[in-house]
């Protein structure tokens, strides 16, 4: 089991939301981290990562420059991107763990987009992360789309 600085910490109403303030420099293990490297790998710029220029995706750059425009567009790109987050992690985990020791909480599944909505210049996406042992973990994330 592998341990990761908590950077999804749940609120006081319960939700799960971005947070990279973290004073209290909690750890997450399980479903949590699983989110956490799906989250990651939602909002990195694809080839931005020198070390392995696989990881990351356009979806950000593609919301800000308006190339997504609708719901459909958005749904699609978001489709796109649970399909290359699972591949990415069975190449790497294939690589960094031959033997299969990595508990079924820390290995992505899937992901759903629940549900968006804009507020201000922002877009927040309510997002369930499901691992392979079908936890899952809801989380809140806002993403600017709209330079102020």
């Amino acid at each position: 089991m592998s341990n990761d600085l908590n950077i999804l910490p749940v609120t006081a109403g319960g939700a799960t939301a971005l947070n990279f303030d973290n004073a209290g420099g909690t750890f997450v293990t399980g479903s949590h981290t699983t989110a956490q490297k799906f989250v990651t790998f939602l909002l990195a710029q694809l080839g931005s990562v020198l070390h392995s220029l696989d990881f990351g995706t356009d979806f950000v750059y593609d919301m800000r420059s308006g190339i997504l425009r609708n719901e459909a567009e958005l749904s699609l790109a978001f489709a796109t991107v649970v399909s290359d987050a699972a591949d990415y992690q069975q190449e790497v985990t294939a690589v960094s763990d031959p033997e299969g020791t990595t508990p079924p909480s820390e290995l992505f599944q899937s992901a759903t987009l629940n549900n968006f909505e804009y507020v201000g210049d922002r877009l927040i996406l309510n997002i369930t992360v499901i691992t392979q042992d079908g936890s899952t973990e809801d989380i809140a994330l806002p993403i600017v789309v709209v330079e102020t």
